[in-house]
């Protein structure tokens, strides 16, 4: 505050230099539009993926150089792995802080040198009206009798993990149109030495309700393969439609299992160095 001529008012100067507050963590502390914060991590986890698909690169140059056959595991625990930063300074994400889309990628990353059986599958129409009826979520619904089904074949549980889908991007050539149709399922299961894949078939099959009660099995329900080619392109397939608004499902359409997602948990921990 300043004095001019005697009995004049002073005069008020305002700073206008701003006062630099101390950064905070915005993980999960909602200091970011909601938007905001999931664009920022689907980015992040994009780069994430690419480190990680670089550094299994370069392993495995280094591995071959030496080694006449390579374990489907071997590679990440080789050098440059494990990679704790995904840039100079930014340490490698908590799993639990992971996007769905790379948890998924991940998973891919473990067992894309194992036997994974990957499914398509179409929910018998009775049980879908029901379903619809009675306004259930489809997705437990279907994990439900997919883990019973598999525990009662094998006696004992698997990896897996699946999503509910009802859109389509259409096809000119068969005369389909983009927009939404029946539910169906896309996922994959791991298969362990001596599991049967045909037996494994039938479980996605009655998981669905198809070929039970004598109701018969409705036409191409459900088409299967054996996972052959590393990269992001199945995941990016399987959740290609997950976040289109669509009133018979629920806002989670994604199911992985409990083994899946503690084995998932401990790759990412293996391959990035966390300590639990």
């Amino acid at each position: 505050m300043i004095n001019t001529e005697s009995g004049s008012k002073p005069l008020q100067i305002r700073s206008r230099l701003r006062v630099k507050r101390t950064p905070s963590s915005r993980r999960k502390s909602g200091t970011w539009p909601t938007r905001k914060r999931r664009r920022y991590k689907i980015l992040r986890d994009q780069k994430i993926f690419n480190t990680l698909q670089s550094a299994k690169q370069q392993a495995f140059k280094k591995l071959a150089r030496t080694k006449p056959t390579i374990g489907p595991l071997t590679v990440y625990i080789s050098n440059p792995f494990p990679v704790t930063h995904h840039s100079d300074t930014r340490v490698m994400p908590q799993w639990e802080d992971l996007t769905s889309w790379l948890k998924c990628q991940s998973l891919i990353m473990r067992y894309c040198h194992q036997r994974l059986l990957t499914f398509t599958v179409h929910i018998h129409p009775d049980d879908l009206m029901r379903l619809e009826q009675d306004s259930r979520d489809i997705r437990s619904w279907f994990r439900d009798r997919l883990r019973k089904q598999i525990t009662r074949l094998t006696g004992e549980q698997r990896e897996w993990f699946f999503v509910v889908e009802a859109f389509s991007a259409g096809d000119r050539f068969r005369g389909s149109k983009r927009g939404p149709i029946d539910p169906h399922i896309h996922g994959a299961i791991l298969l362990k030495n001596g599991d049967d894949q045909g037996a494994l078939s039938t479980a996605i099959h009655k998981a669905a309700g198809q070929g039970i009660r004598a109701r018969g099995v409705t036409h191409k329900a459900l088409r299967t393969n054996l996972f052959y080619k590393d990269g992001p392109n199945y995941i990016n397939y399987l959740l290609k439609f997950i976040n289109i608004k669509d009133d018979r499902l629920a806002d989670r359409r994604l199911a992985v299992s409990r083994l899946a997602s503690q084995n998932g948990k401990e790759f990412w921990n293996l391959i990035t160095g966390k300590t639990v």
